[in-house]
């Protein structure tokens, strides 16, 4: 079975070097090429069963740290688009702009199969998806599948300081992509990590969930079931099923 190809994008307040120290991929800059060992393992065990190769894309917008990474790692730190995002025209010329950036990276070193979002990252992906459905209704998307750790449905903060969620039926009920949603029971984002794949699950979403926290841990048990679950989403690309 082909080996997916999948572009992988970083949370918040983050960069490509501390998206790879902290283990999330291996990326294919000399510069960047710095892994920790659970996305080590991780990677090792997909490329060994011929499941995935992963590549990687950094934000260009200067942003405070994400959580945690201030605590173990110097600046600058960059997200994809201004975050959180609020209704404004300001973020969302922010947000067009990191779409297209998006675009752009597909267009020059894919095609790739899918698209991993972590977090903010994985906001992006679906902010991805939902522009693409609405733009090209008829066509399928760029890419045919998508794969979201810890991530958010796309979202506005209202004046209360409070998220909106963006209608996705044009993604969900249009373009059938298969996805994958790794979620953690301690996750701060538990519920919204639940609503996104909620919003997949009637056209064959897959759930990962382990017990920790807004993560993607290496623990035995959690990285069996990540592997197994990007071979049932191989198998879906591949074969429709």
């Amino acid at each position: 079975m082909p080996s997916l190809k999948i572009l992988c994008l970083h949370g918040t307040g983050c960069n490509a070097k501390k998206f790879a120290v902290r283990g999330m991929i291996t990326v294919d800059s000399f510069d960047f090429q710095i892994m920790q060992s659970q996305m080590t393992l991780l990677n090792t065990h997909l490329q060994r069963k011929s499941i995935a190769s992963l590549s990687f894309l950094e934000g260009d917008v200067e942003t405070e740290p994400g959580p945690g990474i201030g605590d173990f790692y110097d600046g600058p730190y960059f997200s994809f688009y201004r975050w959180p995002p609020t209704a404004s025209p300001a973020d969302q010329e922010s947000i067009d702009e990191a779409i297209d950036g998006l675009h752009a990276k597909i267009e020059e070193d894919g095609p790739f199969d899918g698209i991993l979002g972590f977090s903010h990252g994985g906001t992006l992906v679906a902010e991805f998806l939902r522009d693409w459905a609405s733009r090209n209704p008829w066509s399928p998307p760029p890419v045919r599948c998508a794969i979201f750790i810890c991530s958010f449905a796309p979202f506005r903060m209202d004046k209360n300081g409070e998220p909106v969620f963006q209608n996705m039926d044009s993604v969900t009920g249009g373009i059938g992509l298969p996805t994958l949603h790794v979620v953690g029971k301690q996750d701060f984002a538990y519920k919204y990590g639940m609503g996104l794949y909620r919003l997949f699950e009637g056209q064959g979403g897959i759930l990962v969930t382990h017990e920790k926290g807004h993560e993607l841990p290496n623990d035995e048990k959690t990285l069996h079931a990540v592997v197994r679950a990007f071979g049932e989403l191989n198998a879906m690309v591949q074969f429709g099923i």
